[in-house]
């Protein structure tokens, strides 16, 4: 969700304090309330909700429309509407039962009866109208088509507003703001900014296109990769500054008194706001689709064509014809859909559109790989993980799994029931932070669990538990019908931290965070399966006097992929550093065939394999990357066998010098030197052992550049060559030049004695010049002749 600008909310206040919407927020404090509406006589109950549905609560025009109408549905079936209005004050209130039943009162529309939920607790009940769907729009909020999940997602949107500006304090005043933006004049020329803002801010949109009446000119499309538009009164679309403008030369060209306001629509986001990447689903008429496409280009005006001058690069993906079954398609000639997340999904499955574009990320199984320095970790840590972290509003399902994720399944079952107060399995199992750490670990009976652990930590004179074996803390009661307590008291004094996790949830606030959808681990020589996968770890237990025992536990690897099987609509990534230098096919063990594309979750192949520890079945889902990175001047680079080469794309990381940012005034070429430098290396070498551009990236920002370079070459330059010419240090001098290394002739006498060795040969020794001494001629000396 975008943050609405601080001004707007200043301007939004000033214009509250002054409207009628101030007035009434307390309209029906006194009435709106159990005693009051429980009080009054048949025809009082009926005319007062006659009342609120002719004034639209207060809120809204247009309610007497319905009202009489509305007055004949409670009259029909009063009994059941009364006991159905008096709902929302009683303590177990349930919401989700609530709208279902408002379907069976006509004329109690979703408007009119979260306006009534807004009256009865405007802190608790947020409106949804149109004026609301149309609102959240510009802060780039698209409602759901279910109308649940469309009002569990306004509740976390307005939720989030009043996180952001607390002097909204409920959602009554939210609803205004919807008001200003959408319904008042003042209003208007934010919603304009928010839109234009919107329209250069979302990512891929969806386009119903018309090429041109009744598809006429659909073939002529289809050969030539176009889309086109005619308007061809206008001139080139970008020389307009605005759609007014665009309405202005519109209305001028046609005359009357008609405001050509969906023309000039369309005209602008032809030319302004359809982009490259955008999908373009064409139509012939109102009844069927007849192909999609993928834009390529941008706006083009063709002043040759004698008519539909407004042109656009389209790659077809797919022509055909497929009919609309559920009413008449929009007759407008090009129509933004991607605020209908639900008809856009129905469009992709009928079509069968294909959105992702494949350079958007990379292969499933990715090694990145370079000589040092090239910047492979800086990719790994800026590059890939954008690519899996989304800012997001938190929803409480989405906390409740955070907040499971460290606890054991007794401790979750401990807060549950302490939250409940008494329970069977059942409505244990249902429970939503219960149904949070079933995400966690794939469990096939997760209700024998529940079960089972209840079982153990029952107390021990429980006449209603058989079970023999118990542990500490005995804290759980079966009576005689199956019902479940937990001793509250004792979860109390000796368990606090359980009664702070369902303190958090229950006070849980919406708000934006980072969600990080990808785990990081650096190979080492050490590193195993049992730490990657899943393996047998000690676990010190307080219970039993610190005895020591063993359990089952999950790797970086196995977690990662019950995250990703979970959430199919995300992809998921390990990022795996130094990938090289752990012994990868023990590491990776019998996965080593699954994570091939082909055999993942639902692929042709798809493979399965029962892991040895746990005995469970895993599978590597299709939206999980695995992502590596390693250093081909390592020695290690042996460990990456064969099989596992075979199943990962490599991409190559070579040094670029052109990146390098040449320090102001400063004498020394650096990509000169770099590049002169890595060609002597690769003659002498390979170009594996190559100098990377990152060691010298930092240079141009510093207040002294010869000392730091100076002190690159100290610490990181030379060090590395010494290990790539060990015991061959003239090398360094072949790389380098004899400013830096120089070659000892000093006569050595030898101490007396008969040691055979009148025929040796001597061999040549060679010292490292001290670098921090090194003067600006010395690093000049590398790359001139």
């Amino acid at each position: 969700m975008k943050k609405p600008p601080q001004e707007l909310i200043d301007t939004f206040f000033n214009w509250y304090r002054s409207n009628h919407h101030s007035d009434n927020e307390d309209y029906y404090r006194e009435t709106v309330s159990k005693n009051h509406l429980q009080g009054l006589s048949k025809p009082d109950f009926i005319d007062f909700f006659y009342n609120f549905a002719h004034e639209g609560g207060k809120l809204q025009s247009g309610g007497q429309r319905s009202s009489g109408k509305f007055r004949q549905t409670i009259e029909a079936q009063y009994d059941q509407f009364r006991s159905f209005a008096l709902k929302p004050f009683e303590s177990d209130f349930d919401l989700e039962d609530w709208l279902a039943e408002r379907q069976i009162y006509k004329h109690f529309g979703i408007g009119l009866s979260t306006i009534y939920l807004n009256r009865v607790d405007k802190k608790r009940f947020p409106i949804l109208n149109n004026k609301t769907t149309e609102s959240l729009a510009l802060f780039d909020i698209f409602l759901p088509g279910d109308t649940l999940a469309k009002y569990k997602a306004v509740l976390n949107s307005q939720q989030q507003i009043i996180y952001w500006f607390p002097e909204f304090e409920n959602f009554y005043r939210v609803d205004a703001l919807n008001q200003f933006l959408i319904g008042e004049e003042e209003g208007q020329p934010w919603r304009k900014l928010l839109a234009e803002n919107a329209e250069s801010e979302v990512g891929i949109r969806y386009w119903i296109y018309a090429p041109g009446r009744n598809a006429k000119h659909w073939d002529e499309c289809w050969e030539k990769g176009l889309m086109i538009y005619g308007a061809d009164e206008l001139m080139n679309l970008q020389t307009y500054e605005s759609k007014i403008a665009i309405e202005g030369a519109l209305k001028k060209a046609y005359g009357g008194e008609n405001k050509p306001s969906n023309n000039a629509r369309a005209a602008w986001e032809f030319s302004r706001v359809v982009k490259p990447g955008d999908v373009i689903i064409a139509k012939k008429g109102t009844k069927l689709y007849i192909g999609y496409g993928i834009v390529t280009g941008p706006y083009i005006y063709d002043e040759k064509r004698a008519t539909y001058r407004h042109l656009r690069a389209v790659n077809w993906k797919k022509k055909g014809e497929w009919s609309e079954e559920k009413g008449p398609i929009v007759i407008k000639t090009l129509t933004d859909i991607t605020k209908y997340p639900d008809y856009v999904e129905r469009l992709k499955k009928l079509l069968g559109i294909n959105d992702q574009e494949p350079k958007s990320n990379p292969a499933l199984n990715t090694i990145l790989y370079g000589p040092p320095g090239t910047g492979k970790t800086y990719a790994l840590r800026n590059n890939y993980m954008k690519l899996f972290t989304e800012s997001h509003i938190e929803t409480k399902e989405q906390f409740a799994i955070e907040l499971t994720g460290e606890l054991t399944w007794l401790q979750v079952i401990t807060v549950v029931l302490y939250d409940l107060k008494s329970a069977k399995v059942p409505a244990i199992y249902s429970h939503p932070l219960l149904q949070a750490k079933t995400r966690h670990q794939v469990n096939q009976n997760p209700k024998n669990s529940i079960w089972a652990w209840l079982q153990r930590h029952t107390k021990i004179d429980c006449p209603n538990v058989k079970h023999t074996q118990r542990d500490e803390p005995l804290i759980f009661w079966k009576d005689e019908s199956s019902t479940w307590t937990v001793d509250q008291d004792m979860v109390d004094e000796q368990l606090p931290e359980l009664v702070n996790v369902l303190n958090k949830y229950n006070n849980f606030k919406s708000i934006s965070k980072e969600i990080e959808r990808f785990e990081y681990v650096t190979f080492h020589q050490s590193y195993c399966y049992e730490d990657f996968i899943e393996g047998i770890k000690p676990v010190m237990s307080e219970a039993v006097n610190d005895s020591l025992t063993y359990e089952i536990k999950p790797g970086i690897f196995k977690n990662i992929v019950n995250r990703a099987l979970s959430d199919p609509d995300h992809n998921y990534a390990i990022l795996i550093d130094e990938i090289n230098r752990g012994n990868v096919a023990s590491i990776f063990g019998e996965l080593i065939s699954l994570i091939e594309e082909d055999k993942r979750k639902g692929a042709t192949n798809e493979l399965r394999a029962q892991l040895p520890y746990s005995r469970q079945e895993l599978v590597v889902p299709k939206n999980l990357f695995i992502i590596g990175a390693m250093n081909t001047a390592d020695r290690s680079v042996e460990a990456l066998d064969t099989a596992l080469r075979r199943r990962f794309v490599f991409v190559p990381m070579p040094p670029l010098p052109s990146l390098i940012m040449q320090p102001d005034n400063f004498e020394v070429d650096i990509q000169s030197l770099l590049t002169t430098i890595n060609a002597r290396i690769e003659r002498l070498l390979d170009k594996d052992h190559c100098i990377g551009h990152s060691f010298f990236m930092g240079l141009n920002q510093s207040n002294d550049p010869l000392n730091e370079l100076r002190n690159i070459f100290a610490t990181k330059i030379l060090p590395l060559l010494e290990e790539y010419f060990f015991g061959d240090p003239a090398k360094i001098g072949m790389v380098l030049g004899e400013a830096f290394i120089t070659r000892n002739d000093e006569i050595i006498s030898w101490a007396v004695g008969d040691w055979g060795m009148e025929d040796y040969e001597e061999r040549s020794v060679y010292r490292l010049n001290d670098p921090m001494a090194l003067k600006i001629e010395d690093f000049l000396s590398v790359y001139e002749k």
